[in-house]
C-alpha cells in the first residue's frame, strides 16, 4: 500500500522524486529492522514449542515436534540468508521452497491437531504421557 502510493507520486510528479526516493530507502530499512525481531521471536517460538511437545507420546505425537523442529530450522536459514549473508541458504528464502515447506509445516500441525481434537474427555491417557 505505502510502495504503490509512493510510485504513482514518483510517477506523476518531477519535483520530489529524490524525497520519494528516500522515503522508500528509510520505509525498506525500517521493514527490514522489524523483521529480524520477527523472525526471531517466531523461531523462539518454535523452539519452546518443539521441547514442550518433544516427549509425547502417542501415535501421532510425533507430528508436532518433527513441524516444530523443521519451522526452527527454516527460520534459522531465513535468518542467516538475510541477516548473516549466508547466500548457500538463499533456497529458504525462494518462492517455491519458501511456500512447499510452509505448506508441509502446516498440514503437519494440521493433523496433529486433528488427532488431539478426538481425544474422549473420559480418556486422559489419549494425549499420551510426558515422562
Amino acid at each position: 500500500m505505502v510502495s504503490l502510493h509512493w510510485a504513482n507520486d514518483y510517477r506523476l510528479s518531477d519535483l520530489g522524486r529524490d524525497l520519494i526516493v528516500q522515503r522508500c530507502q528509510l520505509w525498506n530499512q525500517m521493514v527490514q529492522g522489524w523483521y529480524f525481531p520477527l523472525l526471531l521471536a517466531h523461531l523462539l517460538a518454535s523452539v519452546c514449542f518443539l521441547i514442550a511437545t518433544w516427549r509425547m507420546t502417542g501415535r501421532w505425537a510425533w507430528l508436532a515436534p518433527a513441524a516444530f523442529g523443521l519451522n526452527a530450522i527454516r527460520l534459522l536459514a531465513r535468518m542467516l540468508n538475510s541477516f548473516a549473508g549466508q547466500n548457500w541458504l538463499a533456497p529458504f528464502n525462494g518462492l517455491a521452497l519458501y511456500f512447499t515447506l510452509v505448506a508441509i509445516i502446516n498440514g503437519m500441525l494440521a493433523a496433529w491437531f486433528f488427532w488431539l481434537a478426538q481425544a474422549p474427555a473420559t480418556n486422559p491417557d489419549f494425549f499420551g504421557t510426558i515422562d
